[in-house]
């Protein structure tokens, strides 16, 4: 008699080796055929080694925990068995994602907003990760608001976030095409002009 799997594969009575790895919550069906096909008493019965790994009913495997453990079918006529060792691991999920890298930090107000430099990455459950920066995308309002922003990153249901800042921008220094000659009244109108518009700078002769 022998063993089979959605795989079509075979197994011959008293063997034994790895006829399934699978994700936790997966499952396969394994169906044992007596030969002859007359026989009078065709009745089985399936095991496992270990059920908190994997466990079976009716020939339906069905995986519990990571780790390994053998499934055993055998005859009632004869005790004539097969046996296959079934491998279950855990999925590798997504835990998080993580920003870093130095980056742009200070913009102003409708600047494009620039990643140059920054780091995103996806950690997994395996301990493996990924650098997704590419697969980021940011709105083209991050920067329409004044003020220092959380900007979040999503990936694949998770989140982190960045913190910019937004302002209106300065003029460091203005420079006069002028003379020392330039009446008094002249400076007071460049000096207005400046506070009108909250720059900060320092007027310097050319």
């Amino acid at each position: 008699w022998y063993l089979s799997s959605k795989q079509s594969r075979y197994w011959t009575p008293s063997s034994s080796f790895n006829c399934w790895t699978a994700n936790i919550g997966s499952s396969v069906i394994l169906e044992a055929t007596v030969s002859p096909e007359n026989a009078t008493n065709n009745v089985v019965s399936w095991s496992s080694s270990n059920a908190s790994v994997a466990k079976v009913r009716s020939g339906k495997i069905t995986g519990i925990s990571a780790g390994t453990c053998n499934i055993t079918v055998k005859t009632s006529d004869g005790n004539f068995i097969a046996k296959c060792e079934v491998t279950v691991t855990a999925p590798i999920i997504l835990e998080s994602i993580g920003a870093s890298g130095t980056y742009k930090t200070s913009y102003i107000k409708n600047e494009s907003f620039d990643k140059t430099g920054l780091i995103v990455t996806a950690y997994y459950s395996d301990g493996s990760t990924k650098n997704i920066t590419d697969e980021i995308e940011f709105g083209d309002d991050i920067t329409s608001e004044l003020g220092v922003k959380n900007i979040p990153i999503e990936y694949d249901g998770k989140s982190t976030s960045i913190q910019i800042e937004v302002t209106t921008g300065s003029v460091q220094q203005l420079i006069i095409n002028t003379d020392r000659n330039t009446p008094l009244d002249h400076w007071i109108s460049y000096t207005a002009f400046i506070f009108d518009f909250n720059f900060k700078t320092g007027l310097k002769y050319i």
